[in-house]
């Protein structure tokens, strides 16, 4: 895998991602134990919504916590423990390029 890919004089960088898919569940993983973001970054709401009962006004700043939306564990099995491999199929390819559905928002 490794081999096919270091075709410049064995320098492997993100440039290698799309062919490593390893290295890319790496990044998804490290993102995920460690945003950038934590907090995330803030949202305006653009019409009033109810969420699990509380009233959302429009024009509301929302903050999603990302962090902790990436270690809860009714998502993530030990969400604590860095393991790319969680997003890999067996046969070691990417189960999906995007990220899981209850990180997604729209607001």
């Amino acid at each position: 895998m490794l081999d096919s890919a270091c075709i410049d004089g064995g320098i492997i960088d993100l440039g290698h991602i799309e062919s490593i898919q390893l290295l890319k569940a790496c990044v998804y993983e490290t993102m995920r134990l460690r945003p950038v973001a934590p907090s995330g970054i803030p949202r305006s709401v653009n019409s009033e919504i109810t969420i699990l009962g509380y009233r959302i006004p429009k024009g509301t700043m929302v903050l999603p916590l990302q962090w902790a939306m990436h270690h809860d564990e009714k998502y993530w099995t030990d969400p604590q423990t860095f393991q790319p491999k969680r997003f890999l199929d067996d046969e070691g390819n990417m189960i999906n390029n995007k990220p899981p559905k209850h990180t997604q928002h729209t607001y």
